[in-house]
C-alpha cells in the first residue's frame, strides 16, 4: 500500500515538473513594460518574484518552457508608451493592445527579437498609436500571419511587402489612419493573403496590377480614398474567392464591370460613391449570395424595373439611392424577402407601392425619399402590410395631396414597431392627423415643409418616446400648447434606452451643417428637438418649457410670438441651440442664459427686446447678429452704450400688436388732427402714431367726444 502511493507521488510530480514557472527575463520585461503604463484599475501583476507571472491577467505562457507566449490586454484603458522591453519577450506570438489610449511609434522591435518561432499576430487597432512605418517591417516578419493597426494616427506610406519572406500573411488591416501614397506592390506575391483593409486613408493612385494575383483575397476593402482609374474588366473578376469588395468613396469612373458575376460568392459588393455610369450588367444576377449591394451616389441610369432583382434571395441591404434611376418601384424586388434595410431615395422613380411589399417580412428601414410616387393613402395603406417596419422616409413624394385620415380600428394592427416617420417636403395639406396618435413607439417626426394647419394637437405629449419633432414650414397657428412640454422622452433617458442596440447599414440623413449632410447609424444619435419655425405660433411660451431639461435644439424662429422670453429656459441645461429671432418678444433677455454651457447657436434677433445684453459664458461668443433688430437693446457687441444720457434710446410700439392697434391710432390721429386744423390749422394728425403715448391720453376726452 504504501509503496503504491509512492509510486503516485511520484507519477504525480513527474507530471507537475512540466509545467515550468514564469521565465525571469519575461518576468522582469512584463514589470518594465507595466510600469511605464497608466491603468485604471491598474493591472494585477506582482514585482514579486515568488508570484508567477504566467498567472497574471492578459498573460500566456508556454507550460513546458514558461516563457510568455501571449500578451492578451484589450480594452484595459491603458495609457502611455509601449515599452521596449517586450522584444525581450522572444517567444511572444500574440499580442493584443487593441482599443487601449496607448500613444507611441510603431514597436518594430516585436519583430527584430531573433525569437525561435516569430510574432504570428499583433493587435494593436483603435489606439493613439503614430509616426510613420519601418520601411523593412514586412522584410523582418517573417511569421507574421496577422497584423491589424486601424484606428490610429500613423502617417507616411504603407511599407513594401515582402511576402516571399513574410509568407505567412494572411490579414492585414491599415483602415482609418493618415497613410498616404500608393497602394505598394508586392501583394501579389502574397499567396495567403485572405484579408486586406486600408479604407479611410489618404491613398491615391490606381490599383497595382499584382493585385489582382492574389487569388486567395476574400476581403479586399479601401474605402474613402483618393484611387483613381476605372475597373477594368478580366481585373477583380479573377478575383473569384472575393466575398467583400468596398471600393467606395474613390474617384474611379468608368462602369460596373460587365464580368462581374463571375466573383460569384461575393456577399457584399460596395461601389457607393465612385463615379459610375452606366446600367446594371447582366451578369450581376449571377451574383446570388449578394447580402448587401450599395451602388448609391453615382451616376447610374436606366430604367429600374427592367433589371431582375429576383436571383438575390440573400439580399439583405439594397442602397441605389442618388442615382438617376426611373421608371416603376421594381416588381421583382417584392421576391426579396431577405431584405431588411432599402433606400431609392433621391432617383426619379414614379406610380405607386402595390400592397406586394407586404411580402417583405423583414423589412424594417425604407427609404423612398425624393422621387415622384404617387398616392398617400394608398401607399400608407399598403405599407401596413410590413409588420417589422421601424424607419420610414417619403419625404419629397406625394406633391400637394391630402393628408389621409384613417380611424383608430384601421390603423390598430399597422406600424406597431414605426420609430421613425418623414414626410418632409412633400407639400401635402391637412392637419395633423389623428392616427398618428396610434404610433406609439414613435421617437421621430418631421413633417416640415408641408400646408399642414391648424394647431398643435395636445396628445402629441402622449408618445411615450417622441424626442425629436420637425413641424417647420407649414401654416400652424394658435399657441403652443404646454402639453408639448410633457413629452417623456425630453424628460428622463429612461425612455429612450433601447435605442441604443440596433446599428443601420444604411444611414439616416437628419440635416445639414455648413452644407455637409449630417447621417447617423443609430437612432439614439438622432438630437432631442423641437423645430417648429416658420409657422404662424403666437401668444407667450409657456414656463413649462423647463420640463424638457433633455432638449438640445428649440428653433421657434419667425413666427408671431410674443411676451416675455421664459427665464426658465436655462433649466435647459443641455441646449445647444436656441432661435427666437424674428418674433414679438419683449423684455429683457434672462441673465440666467449665461449658465447654458452647450449652447452653440443663439439667436434673439428682431424682436421687441430691451435693456443691456447679459454677459458671461456662451452668451460672450455669439457675433452681434444673435442681437440685432432690436433697438432697444444695448451692449458693447451692438456699440450702443447703456447710458441713456450718452445715447437716449428711442421708443418703440410693440410690434406684435401694431399690425392692429396702429389702425386705431391713425383714425384717433385723423381725428384729432382735423379738430387741431379746424381750431388753427395744425399738423396733419397722420404724424399721430409716432408720438409719445402720453400724448394719445390728452386727447382722448376729445376722441371720445367725437
Amino acid at each position: 500500500m504504501i509503496s503504491l502511493l509512492l509510486g503516485l507521488i511520484i507519477v504525480c510530480s513527474s507530471f507537475l515538473s512540466f509545467e515550468e514557472a514564469c521565465n525571469e527575463i519575461d518576468h522582469r520585461a512584463l514589470l518594465i513594460f507595466s510600469s511605464g503604463l497608466l491603468s485604471e484599475p491598474t493591472l494585477n501583476w506582482s514585482s514579486s518574484p515568488t508570484i508567477d507571472c504566467c498567472f497574471w491577467e492578459g498573460v500566456e505562457c508556454n507550460n513546458e518552457t514558461g516563457r510568455v507566449t501571449h500578451l492578451l490586454l484589450p480594452q484595459r484603458d491603458l495609457k502611455g508608451p509601449i515599452s521596449l522591453s517586450l522584444a525581450d519577450l522572444t517567444y511572444l506570438s500574440h499580442l493584443n493592445l487593441s482599443y487601449n489610449r496607448l500613444s507611441d511609434q510603431f514597436p518594430s522591435s516585436l519583430l527584430s527579437n531573433n525569437n525561435n518561432t516569430g510574432v504570428e499576430v499583433i493587435d494593436i487597432s483603435n489606439n493613439q498609436l503614430y509616426g510613420e512605418l519601418p520601411h523593412s517591417l514586412f522584410s523582418q516578419a517573417e511569421n507574421l500571419v496577422t497584423l491589424n493597426i486601424s484606428n490610429n494616427r500613423f502617417t507616411g506610406n504603407i511599407p513594401q511587402f515582402h511576402c516571399n519572406v513574410s509568407f505567412a500573411i494572411m490579414n492585414l488591416d491599415f483602415s482609418r489612419n493618415e497613410f498616404s501614397g500608393h497602394i505598394p506592390s508586392g501583394l501579389g506575391d502574397c499567396s495567403r493573403i485572405k484579408k486586406f483593409r486600408a479604407g479611410f486613408n489618404h491613398l491615391s493612385g490606381s490599383f497595382p496590377e499584382d493585385i489582382y494575383s492574389t487569388l486567395s483575397l476574400e476581403i479586399f476593402s479601401l474605402p474613402n480614398n483618393g484611387i483613381t482609374g476605372k475597373i477594368i474588366p478580366n481585373t477583380f473578376s479573377q478575383l473569384t474567392n472575393l466575398v467583400v469588395l468596398d471600393l467606395s468613396g474613390n474617384p474611379l469612373g468608368g462602369s460596373i464591370p460587365r464580368d462581374i458575376g463571375k466573383l460569384s460568392k461575393l456577399e457584399y459588393l460596395m461601389l457607393y460613391d465612385t463615379n459610375l455610369t452606366g446600367f446594371f450588367p447582366s451578369s450581376l444576377r449571377n451574383c446570388s449570395n449578394l447580402r448587401k449591394l450599395d451602388l448609391g451616389s453615382n451616376h447610374l441610369e436606366g430604367e429600374l424595373s427592367t433589371f431582375n432583382f429576383s436571383s438575390f434571395s440573400n439580399l439583405r441591404v439594397l442602397d441605389l439611392s442618388e442615382n438617376q434611376f426611373y421608371g416603376n418601384f421594381p416588381l421583382s424586388l417584392y421576391s426579396c424577402t431577405s431584405l431588411l434595410e432599402v433606400t431609392l431615395a433621391r432617383n426619379q422613380i414614379h406610380g405607386q407601392i402595390l400592397s406586394k411589399i407586404a411580402q417583405l417580412k423583414s423589412l424594417f428601414h425604407l427609404s423612398l425619399s425624393y422621387n415622384n410616387f404617387t398616392n398617400v393613402s394608398v401607399t400608407i395603406r399598403n405599407l401596413m402590410g410590413c409588420e417589422r417596419l421601424e424607419i420610414l422616409v417619403l419625404a419629397s413624394n406625394f406633391f400637394n395631396e391630402s393628408i389621409p385620415e384613417y380611424d383608430e380600428k384601421f390603423l390598430s394592427d399597422g406600424f406597431k414597431n414605426l420609430k421613425y416617420l418623414s414626410f418632409c417636403r412633400c407639400q401635402l395639406k391637412g392637419r395633423i392627423p389623428t392616427w398618428l396618435a396610434m404610433l406609439k413607439k414613435l421617437v421621430y417626426l418631421n413633417l416640415a415643409f408641408n400646408q399642414i394647419f391648424g394647431s398643435i394637437p395636445p396628445w402629441l405629449s402622449a408618445f411615450p418616446d417622441l424626442f425629436y419633432i420637425n413641424l417647420s414650414n407649414n401654416l400652424i397657428s394658435g399657441q403652443i400648447c404646454k402639453e408639448l412640454f410633457n413629452l417623456s422622452a425630453l424628460i428622463s433617458k429612461e425612455f429612450t434606452k433601447g435605442l441604443e442596440g440596433k446599428y443601420l447599414e444604411i444611414p439616416i440623413f437628419i440635416g445639414r451643417n455648413n452644407g455637409i449632410l449630417l447621417k447617423i447609424y443609430q437612432l439614439s444619435m438622432i438630437p432631442r428637438a423641437l423645430y417648429l419655425p416658420h409657422n404662424n405660433l403666437e401668444g407667450a411660451l409657456p414656463s413649462e418649457i423647463s420640463q424638457v431639461k433633455l432638449l438640445q435644439f428649440l428653433q421657434l424662429y419667425s413666427n408671431n410670438l410674443s411676451g416675455r422670453i421664459p427665464d426658465e429656459i436655462h433649466e435647459l441645461t443641455d441646449l445647444e441651440g436656441l432661435d427666437l429671432s424674428n418674433n414679438h418678444f419683449s423684455g429683457e433677455i434672462p441673465t440666467s442664459f449665461k449658465d447654458l454651457s452647450f449652447l452653440s447657436n443663439f439667436s434673439v434677433a428682431d424682436n421687441n427686446l430691451e435693456g443691456q445684453i447679459p454677459s458671461g459664458g456662451q452668451l460672450d461668443t455669439f457675433p452681434s447678429s444673435s442681437f440685432e433688430g432690436n433697438p432697444l437693446l444695448c451692449g458693447s457687441i451692438l456699440n450702443r452704450s447703456c447710458n441713456d444720457d450718452d445715447h437716449p434710446r428711442p421708443r418703440l410700439i410693440d410690434h406684435v400688436t401694431s399690425s392692429k392697434i396702429c389702425p386705431e391710432y391713425m383714425i384717433y390721429g385723423m381725428i384729432v388732427g382735423v379738430a387741431v386744423g379746424l381750431l388753427g390749422g395744425g399738423v396733419s394728425g397722420f404724424l399721430f402714431p409716432i408720438q409719445k403715448l402720453k400724448m394719445f391720453s390728452r386727447f382722448m376726452k376729445l376722441d371720445l367726444k367725437l
